[in-house]
């Protein structure tokens, strides 16, 4: 609940009875993390998401984040790495948007905000792998679910037991938005399309088609985000290089203001005691 975030190695070290397993703990957000997830692309890239922000870090034992984002007008309250493109983020937010962040286009804020659901989302999740069973109607396709557009990404909405029901199956009780989320977006799949499945508070389940520009990575992608990566961690690190030469610098400043005002302060007893010894 504080946000802190702890590293270790649970491999017992030879020789040692009762070993450290934590590593370092810090806190990088405000508040609970709402998702920890290794990129797929680059096993030494991790992001964590929490309070209004999320933070990319690069190593395991790293405690200082390699890239930050700007701080977002709703809390976050969940995130998902693209499954087919490394540089591409989505996350959710608690008025029930989604923030999709393509970091090789801009870094400073997202490509595209699309409004989803009148509450907060509370999971979003694309499939791993594509169940042999998987039809269209298991997202919704041919089970009478209004399809619409929503900012250029075809939507589909509907309860959770809408969905079950195009497959036949009897309506179940009533679950949380997370996990009916995880079920379709993996069904989907099977059906060779992209789909984003997002579980809102209220238990309602939203479908989204990508189209070809959020699901199609950039030649050498990659290789690109890797480079992003590379050029954040050589920032920070030359941030944190001018750091002492930056604070004697301001030291030095305010040492010469003090000795200034000092100096000032002198003279103008000097100059009013002269004043008085002319006057007398």
């Amino acid at each position: 609940m504080d946000g802190e975030l702890l590293t270790g190695n649970f491999i017992r070290p030879a020789g040692e009875e009762n070993p450290d397993y934590t590593k370092c703990v810090f806190a990088p957000h405000v508040g609970p993390l709402v998702a920890l997830q290794v990129s797929p692309y680059l096993p030494d890239v991790l992001l964590s998401v929490g309070d209004w922000s999320f933070k990319l870090w690069q190593g395991v034992e790293s405690k200082t984040p390699v890239f930050t984002s700007p701080y977002a007008d709703e809390a976050y309250t969940a995130a998902a790495w693209s499954p087919s493109r490394p540089g591409l983020l989505f996350l959710a937010t608690a008025a029930g948007s989604l923030h999709i962040w393509d970091l090789l286009d801009r870094s400073h804020e997202p490509s595209l905000r699309i409004n989803t659901a009148s509450s907060a989302i509370t999971s979003i999740s694309f499939s791993n792998s594509p169940p042999k069973h998987a039809t269209h109607s298991l997202v919704g396709m041919d089970s009478g679910i209004p399809v619409g557009h929503v900012d250029g990404a075809a939507a589909v909405s509907g309860s959770s037991s809408s969905v079950a029901n195009s497959s036949g199956g009897a309506p179940p009780q009533q679950q949380h938005g997370g996990r009916d989320a995880a079920a379709a977006g993996t069904a989907a799949a099977g059906a060779g399309l992209q789909v984003l499945a997002v579980g809102d508070a209220t238990g309602m389940l939203h479908l989204f088609e990508l189209p070809r520009t959020l699901r199609r990575p950039l030649p050498n992608e990659r290789r690109l985000m890797a480079a992003f990566m590379s050029r954040e961690a050589a920032r920070v690190a030359d941030v944190a290089a001018r750091q002492p030469i930056r604070a004697a610098a301001l030291k030095q400043q305010t040492d010469n203001k003090k000795t200034g005002e000092d100096t000032s302060s002198s003279q103008d007893q000097h100059t009013a005691a002269a004043g008085s010894a002319d006057g007398s």
